[in-house]
């Protein structure tokens, strides 16, 4: 699955609520709103998660070159504290990739159809051509 799985309907947005009303409702267009305002708050988990792991790295390894007086221990609380992230974050990116999977299962019907529309359309087109 592609990391911007959004992007397979993200092209004709319109469209896709259109069709998607069409199949399931309102609560349907509001469900799958609501699946991608969860995938957004994951990312947001993730980027904040990846960005502190980096800081704790770029600490670490500055504490390896300088050696200060203490240094030891620091590091050995900067390395359980980079375990403790790396787990969350493996943690929060399992959580993403579930919603987008979610996602993508609500999207696949409306996808269908628009994939059957347009293939209506362009025999249409081509009949008409003839």
């Amino acid at each position: 699955m592609s990391a911007d799985i959004e992007g397979l309907w993200a092209s004709d947005p319109e469209r896709f609520r259109r069709v998607q009303h069409e199949l399931g409702g309102p609560a349907a267009v509001l469900h799958f709103a609501e699946q991608q305002r969860r995938i957004k708050v994951w990312r947001r988990k993730e980027r904040r998660e990846a960005n502190e792991l980096l800081a704790i790295r770029g600490h670490y390894e500055w504490l390896l070159e300088t050696q200060l007086s203490g240094w030891q221990k620091e590091a050995d609380i900067l390395v359980r504290r980079m375990r403790f992230i790396e787990d969350r974050l493996a943690s929060i990116r399992d959580g993403l990739s579930a919603e987008r999977e979610r996602l993508s299962m609500l999207a696949a019907p409306v996808l269908e159809r628009i994939a059957i529309e347009a293939e209506v359309s362009a025999s249409a087109l081509a009949g008409g051509a003839l």
